[in-house]
């Protein structure tokens, strides 16, 4: 009965740990982890079509007509997030969305990314 209990807890630790896990660019794998924002738009060029979350505080929120935008910060950065839904979250509300990374433009080492958030 012992050995029955011990294989059980060692199964479920195996189990949950392998649904746990952060996404690196190029997996398949679905991320649990947030990506630090200053990753992501230090290194634009990795992360763009690839879908990532990140968790941070929001500010500038609006939104009108069905979409709404917002910019959202951590510790490493911030960045803009797009959202095909008319309900903006609130200025200084902390959420974590998931979202595709799309590049808009690179130009002499300058970029400009943004996030279109796909889940919250």
């Amino acid at each position: 009965m012992k050995r029955l209990s011990l294989f059980l807890l060692l199964f479920a630790t195996l189990v949950v740990s392998a649904s746990c896990g952060h996404h690196e660019p190029g997996g398949n794998r679905t991320h649990r982890l947030a990506t630090p924002i200053g990753k992501i738009t230090d290194n634009p060029s990795t992360y763009s079509d690839q879908t990532v979350t990140v968790k941070g505080t929001v500010s500038g929120s609006t939104g009108i007509f069905n979409t709404s935008y917002f910019h959202l910060a951590d510790a490493s950065g911030q960045i803009l997030v797009y959202c095909p839904s008319s309900m903006a979250p609130r200025d200084g509300e902390t959420i974590r969305i998931s979202g595709t990374v799309h590049l808009l433009y690179r130009f002499r080492g300058n970029c400009l990314c943004y996030i279109k958030q796909t889940s919250r």
